[in-house]
């Protein structure tokens, strides 16, 4: 996120449930169909396009690292919702409590020795309301409500959801962070989109 958008991001999100049918694949051996084939290629096309700003000329995007992290990162969560899909017979807050209290633990002592905690006393407000709404909203209900819904519905109907992200985030960025909307941006995330929409469409078929 300190490297790429806040927009980008949302729209490199959009290919979890790309990820999804890779990972049906080779885990449950699920089939690929053409539709499902092409939909990835037009997909990674956008991705291609997001990454590179639309310069599809020029190599630099390659060190873009944050733009690839946040595609890396799409692999790790769809991982974790093929597993949260596995042990949701548990209580999904019960889950959540245990996770999270799992990664205080393995991420503090580290943090602790390489910062030491004086900086955190002296965070200014509008950071530590962020830290607020960030840990209670979007760490602790939101995912909460995720295994809620990977309780009542399947992976890939989950994750269709998704969808809804880029456009919230590309309509409140401009506004909140002052980022702009490039044709770049609106082309790769309609291929993104009409990618994502082929990969589901097999997979929703009657």
């Amino acid at each position: 996120m300190k490297t790429t958008t806040a927009t980008n991001t949302a729209w490199l999100i959009t290919t979890i449930p790309i990820f999804i049918v890779i990972l049906s694949y080779i885990f449950l051996r699920e089939r690929i169909s053409r539709w499902q084939l092409l939909g990835m290629v037009v997909a990674a096309t956008g991705v291609l396009i997001l990454v590179s700003r639309g310069n599809l000329g020029s190599l630099d995007f390659i060190k873009s690292y944050g733009d690839w992290m946040v595609l890396a990162s799409c692999g790790t969560w769809t991982i974790y919702t093929v597993l949260g899909k596995r042990i949701t017979g548990q209580n999904p807050l019960a889950i959540i409590m245990l996770v999270s209290s799992v990664v205080a633990i393995i991420l503090i002592p580290p943090v602790i020795f390489r910062s030491g905690i004086d900086i955190y006393f002296a965070l200014p407000g509008r950071v530590l309301y962020a830290l607020l709404f960030l840990g209670v909203f979007c760490q602790g209900i939101a995912y909460w409500i995720w295994l809620e819904g990977l309780k009542r519905k399947s992976a890939g109907q989950v994750g269709t959801f998704l969808y809804l992200e880029p456009l919230s985030t590309m309509a409140a960025a401009p506004f909140i962070l002052g980022e702009s909307i490039t044709p770049s941006l609106i082309g790769g995330g309609i291929l993104v989109v009409i990618g994502v929409w082929l990969v589901q469409l097999k997979k929703t078929a009657p």
